[in-house]
């Protein structure tokens, strides 16, 4: 199903997103998880922003040199919660590959794929602190502009490294 948002000048048409996420605890300490996401990009559409003009694919036609891709996402996480003395630590672990809206020189979809890893720390029934890695990567061949080359290879490399200390109020987060 889209979704047509209206404004005084411009018309966009929000394309369809599906998702479909499991999450399965095969014993006590284990947290499996699953999540698949597609979004159909190429049904999105962008009429009178910048001015009367036409109906124009989004982003704007003629701006790259293909058409914008439709996404689809794939995660895989687990945590395991390992109880130590007066302390719970939370062990976890993921993977993902997530879709771009641009494509590569040859019409691909541009893959960013990354992995995380992360402790949680359950110092009492009100505060955890939680550290977490994150790193992305992805590598495409795409239009030497600048170059007497057809083709050229970019890569995207980032490392993420996020702290959070979560206080919850009574036990309403709690099973």
């Amino acid at each position: 199903m889209n979704w047509n948002a209206t404004s005084t000048l411009a018309r966009v048409t929000i394309p369809s997103q599906y998702s479909l996420g499991a999450a399965l605890k095969p014993c006590r300490w284990l947290n499996l998880s699953f999540d698949y996401s597609r979004s159909d990009w190429r049904q999105g559409t962008l009429e009178n922003y910048y001015d009367h003009g036409p109906l124009l694919p989004y982003p704007q036609k003629n701006y790259f040199n293909s058409v914008q891709q439709d996404v689809r996402n794939l995660r895989l996480g687990m945590e395991i919660d390992l109880p130590l003395r007066r302390l719970l630590l939370h062990l976890r672990g993921g993977w993902s590959s997530d879709g771009q809206l641009y494509a590569d020189y040859f019409g691909q979809s541009v893959k960013v794929k990354g992995y995380a890893a992360g402790v949680g720390c359950e110092f009492s029934n009100s505060l955890l602190l939680e550290i977490a890695y994150q790193r992305q990567l992805a590598s495409w061949q795409e239009e030497g502009y600048f170059i007497n080359e057809r083709t050229v290879s970019s890569h995207y490399n980032a490392d993420l490294l996020k702290f959070s200390l979560t206080y919850r109020f009574g036990r309403i987060f709690k099973e």
